[in-house]
């Protein structure tokens, strides 16, 4: 922890002891207690403890952030965001539970920057190729929706130019942060457009940026969107969830894509669960899916496939899809009506 001495030599501790925002910017402000490297990393850390110790006091962060100035207010969010994608916050083997708490701490404090730097960090991280570690606060629900919405304006414009995975894994991250931006940015885009992002972001595993930790950074956004898909109703949503089906099923089959499958089957599965008769319907005619195989790829790889099973899918075809095929299949009346012997009169 820095030390800290004032012009009269008492000492008036660190920031996330200061009575106001405007004295905890002030605090870090003084560069006198941080020298060096190593001085940028406490000073960082401060402020991370100091958003922790705050976070549920929104003039005390709208304070701070006036205080600090729109040049350091930027800067202490991008170093406090890797700070916390590297699990540095309290040395590198903080529990995933810390680095959690430190991410949606940092994400509730978005709402009280200023607006120009919410727009300029938001912009920077959705910019094309960029793997930005501010993306892991973005994409909790936590985070101010004005600078998540700015993000996903920016992302998809940069895969629209790049159609890379990485672009799209990260639209896909924050797009997850919230159903409503689903059903939103679905509308504006359009459903081939969703289904594009979605299945270039499952052609590979989920990128890490941070690479020490498989939960607060983990880009795997667009896995739970397909989760997150299987909860809409209604026929807005009946073409979606085909194409997203049909794609992202057929990357199980496609050698040049290498998505991470169980995880995918999983996904894939909520998705069938939520309306497994329609998609079995539509998936069966030349319109929807004219290659005849995105639903047999997905049945192999869920029961059959050693590396992608899922006892979930297995479970919901034997208990809840068959049984009341099976039923109609050999009811009489779905049958017809069978004539009997001629009478001997």
């Amino acid at each position: 922890m820095a030390k800290f001495e004032s012009p009269s030599g008492e000492t008036p501790g660190p920031a996330k002891e200061a009575p106001t925002g405007t004295e905890a910017a002030a605090r870090l402000n003084n560069r006198g207690p941080y020298p060096g490297s190593e001085g940028r990393i406490h000073r960082t850390r401060d402020f991370v403890d100091a958003i922790r110790a705050h976070q549920n006091t929104p003039a005390y962060l709208q304070a701070l952030y006036k205080g600090l100035g729109d040049k350091e207010a930027e800067q202490l969010i991008k170093d406090a965001s890797a700070q916390v994608a590297h699990r540095r916050t309290r040395g590198e083997d903080s529990s995933a539970a810390e680095q959690c708490a430190a991410l949606k701490a940092l994400a509730k404090s978005t709402r009280q920057l200023p607006p120009a730097v919410a727009d300029t960090l938001a912009k920077a991280a959705g910019a094309q190729d960029s793997v930005n570690t501010l993306t892991a606060v973005l994409k909790q629900p936590e985070a101010s929706e004005a600078m998540r919405r700015t993000f996903l304006d920016t992302a998809s414009a940069a895969f629209d130019k790049s159609e890379s995975f990485i672009d799209a894994q990260k639209v896909g991250d924050v797009l997850s942060s919230d159903p409503e931006l689903i059903e939103d940015f679905a509308a504006r885009w359009g459903d081939d457009k969703v289904a594009r992002v979605l299945t270039k972001a499952l052609s590979q595993p989920p990128l890490n940026p941070a690479q020490l930790n498989k939960q607060g950074t983990r880009q795997d956004g667009a896995l739970k969107v397909l989760g997150q898909l299987a909860q809409l109703q209604g026929p807005r949503y009946r073409d979606l969830k085909t194409r997203v089906f049909r794609d992202a099923a057929l990357l199980l089959g496609d050698d040049k894509a290498h998505p991470a499958r169980k995880e995918l089957v999983q996904g894939l599965t909520q998705l069938f669960k939520s309306d497994a008769t329609d998609l079995i319907q539509r998936l069966s005619n030349d319109t929807s899916d004219p290659s005849h195989k995105a639903l047999g790829t997905f049945l192999h790889a869920g029961l059959l496939d050693d590396s992608s099973k899922s006892e979930e899918l297995e479970s919901f075809i034997s208990s809840t899809l068959i049984p009341p095929l099976r039923k109609e299949t050999l009811d009489p009346k779905a049958l017809g009506e069978v004539d009997g012997p001629a009478s001997p009169d």
